[in-house]
C-alpha cells in the first residue's frame, strides 16, 4: 500500500513476469519432449519456483522500496500462476473448479487493482493493517 513506484513501473513489470514464465514454460515444454518425461510431472516445477514470502525481505535489504514494490509484484504473478497454471498442470482438465476455489488468486486481483488505480483502502482498515 506504501509503495512508491511509478504508475507504470508495475504494469510492466507483471508483463516481463509473465514473459519470463512463459519462456519457462516453453523451455521446460521442449526439455520435457525432448527427454520423454511427463509434462504433468516435470513442468510444473520447472516454471513455477519456490518464490514465497520468506524472499521479500532481500530485495528490500538490496534495493529499498522500490525493490520490494518489485518482488511484491513478482509473487504475486507467481503466486497466481501456481494457483491456477499449476494446478491445471497437476489436475489436468478438472482443474477449473480446483482453481477458482483457490483464495491466492482472489486476493491478488483486488491488490493488483488497488495498485493499479491508486486506490487506499479504508482509513479503519488501514489503522488496523499498521
Amino acid at each position: 500500500m506504501k509503495t512508491e513506484l511509478d504508475k507504470a513501473a508495475p504494469g510492466a513489470f507483471f508483463l516481463a513476469a509473465l514473459a519470463g514464465h512463459a519462456v519457462l514454460e516453453g523451455i521446460g515444454g521442449i526439455a520435457c519432449r525432448t527427454a520423454h518425461l511427463g509434462r504433468r510431472t516435470y513442468l510444473a516445477p520447472f516454471i513455477l519456483g519456490n518464490t514465497g514470502k520468506l524472499g521479500l525481505p532481500l530485495p528490500m535489504f538490496a534495493f529499498g522500496e522500490a525493490g520490494l514494490g518489485y518482488a511484491v509484484v513478482m509473487l504475486a504473478v507467481s503466486a497466481t500462476l501456481s494457483s491456477t497454471y499449476g494446478i491445471y498442470l497437476a489436475a489436468g482438465r478438472n482443474a477449473g473448479s480446483k482453481a477458482i476455489r483457490e483464495l491466492m488468486v482472489w486476493t491478488t486481483l483486488p491488490g493488483g487493482l488497488f495498485l493499479w488505480q491508486e486506490l487506499g483502502t479504508p482509513r479503519f482498515l488501514t489503522n488496523a493493517l499498521e
